[in-house]
């Protein structure tokens, strides 16, 4: 496949067999949008919240004067109703730039010396704790990374096999990005705590369908992000448990209780309150009824391509979340379809969804996370993860299923 390679008007090869896969030039026909684990669309109510701290409130939080202290008094509000939304108090609630962020705050903790110092972590974990735990261990912290099961889980007793001399530190995320594994992030508390550790969770991917009180009375840190469910982008949250010590990954000013440095990002904090509180107050309904709609996809999809799709999200509603379907899809032969024709006659298709891995440079690499499963590299280069979020429709599902036939078969014709 010519990657690189331009056609006399600039476009690529990818893009011209992307668009011969397709069988046209621009789709005209009804899209369906299933990237809901990459971003979910903005809810309008999240919008109409956050307008008039773009406009009229438009105070420094720091500011000593009125529209400043009106800053300060939205920033402290949210702060009290996130906190009663995940029963914790308000100072546990840290609002940061990003669910990145918080998942690195959480880990820089491992350098201090009031908490453990032995990170014990997954190999199939997001790259913003894998990477960050990669740096952690070149500068002298001691890292554990933990190999993950067929579906990208993480044991209980693989996580207390780790257990070393040295009280552990684990970061294990409660619902995997790629996959949708739910791993029991509960019963993992009750083992670190036994040993007096400490237990981080990165929960990004579970605010819209679980309830996360459920996790903050029994972990000590928990990272959540906005976009994820609703809200804006650029602003994420760190719930830290009275008396455990977070890390400090912005230095400068005395903002969040001299924990995270940088002027506070007023609307979008507001934005994340309500896309929370809308998240939490129907995330039972709205597990539910994405549940049925993706179960839907996944039957209809290997009723049609039989052994031509593997799933690797867990047939299992304990050990899946309800809004992720994490596919391979094979050739006649049973070996993986190129990836990124799969994902760029999809899009052409009106299908948007993606592959779970980094794209660079125009090529799909295998993501770590498949390799740790120990999926071969040019299968893992195969894979299409399909998330679906509250707006999704039925109608939408069906696209879904009626194109990605068309488009494997296609795909598997080009090969």
């Amino acid at each position: 496949m010519c990657n690189e390679i331009m056609d006399q008007e600039g476009r690529s090869c990818v893009w011209m067999n992307a668009l011969q896969i397709s069988g046209k030039s621009v789709s005209s026909k009804s899209t369906a949008y299933l990237d809901y684990a990459a971003t979910a669309p903005p809810d309008p109510r999240v919008i109409e919240a956050m307008l008039p701290f773009l406009s009229e409130f438009y105070g420094n939080p720091s500011s000593v004067h009125g529209p400043g202290r009106k800053a300060r008094h939205a920033v402290e509000e949210c702060r009290e109703q996130v906190a009663a939304l995940l029963a914790a108090d308000p100072g546990e609630i840290l609002f940061m730039g990003s669910g990145t962020e918080a998942d690195n705050s959480a880990l820089y903790s491992v350098l201090s010396t009031e908490v453990p110092g032995h990170l014990i972590t997954s190999e199939a974990e997001h790259d913003a704790i894998r990477n960050t735990a990669v740096y952690l261990a070149s500068q002298g912290a001691r890292v554990t990374f933990l190999s993950p099961d067929r579906s990208g889980g993480t044991s209980v007793d693989d996580v207390e096999a780790s257990f070393a001399d040295a009280s552990p530190f684990v970061s294990i995320m409660h619902v995997n990005n790629e996959t949708g594994v739910v791993n029991d992030v509960g019963r993992m508390a009750d083992r670190v705590h036994a040993e007096n550790g400490v237990i981080h969770t990165d929960a990004v991917q579970s605010a819209a369908c679980y309830p996360l009180q459920s996790l903050t009375e029994r972990v000590d840190m928990m990272s959540l992000s906005g976009h994820k469910i609703g809200g804006p982008k650029g602003v994420g949250l760190l719930f830290v448990r009275s008396g455990v010590v977070a890390g400090r990954v912005i230095h400068g000013g005395s903002q969040e209780r001299n924990r995270r440095a940088g002027t506070e990002n007023v609307a979008g904090i507001v934005g994340f309150t309500k896309a929370l509180e809308l998240a939490q107050s129907a995330q039972e309904l709205v597990g539910s009824k994405i549940r049925r709609k993706r179960d839907r996809l996944r039957d209809e999809l290997s009723r049609s391509l039989g052994e031509r799709v593997l799933i690797t999200t867990p047939d299992s509603d304990e050990l899946s979340c309800p809004h992720i379907l994490h596919t391979l899809f094979l050739d006649e032969n049973g070996c993986g379809l190129d990836g990124e024709m799969l994902i760029l006659g999809l899009d052409m298709e009106g299908v948007y969804v993606s592959s779970g891995a980094a794209c660079s440079s125009g090529t799909i690499e295998p993501s770590h996370v498949l390799l740790s499963m120990q999926i071969d590299r040019h299968m893992a280069r195969s894979a299409v993860r399909y998330s679906l979020g509250k707006e999704t429709t039925d109608e939408e599902i069906d696209i879904a299923i009626d194109r990605t036939v068309q488009v494997v078969r296609r795909v598997g014709r080009q090969q």
